[in-house]
């Protein structure tokens, strides 16, 4: 009964952050296809002439920051008295997360659509499957399928 209590109080937060990386990066996924397949359709992010020690330090940035957010999510999740296990790995699946927008937004081009589909497919997997107790299996679902929803919509939008 406890357990379905705390459920309730941290699922819209953990939900809710969830939501949003993973909408960012099925969008910044929808602008790299745009890049890809349909010339001079898709936005720049980053201007073509930034070097790539701009872009890597954009990278570096990023291992920074999904470090903190994922520990964070941790902290918080334990604290919340869920199991260290899946504590950890609902951290490491935000950290992955976060870092994919950052390399998204940094090296977003014509071949990146690849490794950014295969990365994605793969933390969608992790979010449902993985983060079953954390999430809950509904809310996932929901989560992928809105986000593969708005995706969907800008792509068609912008091509």
């Amino acid at each position: 009964m406890a357990s379905a209590v705390q459920q309730a109080k941290r699922s819209p937060m953990v939900v809710a952050i969830f939501g949003v990386f993973f909408l960012i990066n099925v969008l910044l996924l929808a602008l790299a296809l745009l890049a890809a397949f349909k010339e001079g359709k898709a936005p720049q992010l980053l201007p073509e002439d930034v070097g790539m020690g701009v872009r890597l330090l954009l990278l570096v940035i990023g291992f920074g920051a999904s470090w903190g957010l994922g520990h964070w999510m941790y902290r918080q999740l334990v604290d919340e008295e869920i199991s260290v296990d899946e504590s950890a790995t609902a951290a490491l699946v935000l950290m992955c997360y976060l870092l994919l927008v950052f390399a998204g937004v940094a090296f977003l081009g014509g071949i990146s659509w690849i490794w950014q589909g295969a990365l994605l497919i793969v933390l969608s997997l992790f979010t449902l499957f993985g983060l079953n107790r954390v999430l809950g299996t509904l809310a996932a679902v929901v989560v992928i399928l809105i986000g593969l929803i708005a995706g969907a919509g800008l792509f068609y939008a912008l091509s």
